[in-house]
């Protein structure tokens, strides 16, 4: 499926999306009022690595009570943020570079 239409598809089964292409679906994001959430593993690594990153995800979304309108990233180093994402609620700058102080 294309970039294109995850977006789209994601909204219409209600399902939060998985990427590694951050840049692009943080603008699509920021549009959006509402969402099921959003997660990405930020470093561009081998699968094996992504696998090991996404599992790190997992175990901090199940402890969540729900995704809805938030922004989860795992970094290199293991850790996990959640902040929120929306049309209404997001820090542009934030697209570019990942605060990892806030």
């Amino acid at each position: 499926m294309q970039d294109w239409n995850l977006v789209p598809y994601a909204l219409d089964h209600d399902y939060a999306l998985v990427t590694n292409n951050r840049r692009d679906f943080l603008r699509e994001y920021a549009r959006l009022s509402a969402h099921d959430g959003l997660i990405i593993v930020v470093p561009m690594v081998k699968r094996e690595e992504q696998i090991r990153l996404f599992g790190l995800v997992l175990d901090r979304v199940l402890s969540m009570t729900d995704t809805v309108n938030k922004l989860v990233e795992v970094f290199s180093d293991g850790e996990v943020r959640v902040r929120d994402w929306s049309a209404l609620g997001h820090d542009p700058d934030y697209m570019a570079v990942p605060d990892r102080s806030a």
